[in-house]
């Protein structure tokens, strides 16, 4: 027996923890993508995990494919993320046993005050 990792554990996670999101990448183009807001807050590292009071966010690298994008696509970048516009200032991968494609990616990000305060009408909700 075969696991997918992305359908079988990270798209129920996704699911019930998930928000929907707008991903803009530098050129202007906008995605929508469900992610997990990590608060101000998340683990950081290669070899060694360290807690950080940076704000992060998750997305699934499955649903990134989807619109054709790789995660390193997102840096320098913008996500509407719960009301809240903020800058990706970096990427992380968040490995899987089944490879980059059943994985996910962490977003470091931080408020670039350039940006324009965002409003909920500019996240669209996703119908059932």
């Amino acid at each position: 027996m075969s696991i997918d990792w992305d359908e079988d554990l990270l798209a129920p996670i996704y699911e019930g923890l998930g928000v929907p999101a707008v991903v803009t990448l530098l050129d202007g183009a906008e995605h929508q993508v469900t992610a997990i807001d990590a608060g101000e807050g998340a683990r950081i590292g290669t070899n060694v995990e360290v807690p950080t009071l940076e704000p992060a966010a998750f997305v699934r690298n499955a649903e990134l494919a989807q619109h054709g994008l790789s995660p390193r696509d997102l840096v320098d970048g913008t996500i509407l993320l719960n009301g809240a516009l903020w800058r990706i200032a970096n990427v992380q991968p968040r490995p899987t046993p089944g490879g980059e494609g059943q994985a996910e990616t962490m977003l470091t990000l931080y408020r670039d005050p350039s940006l324009a305060p965002a409003t909920e009408s500019d996240i669209e909700t996703p119908t059932e």
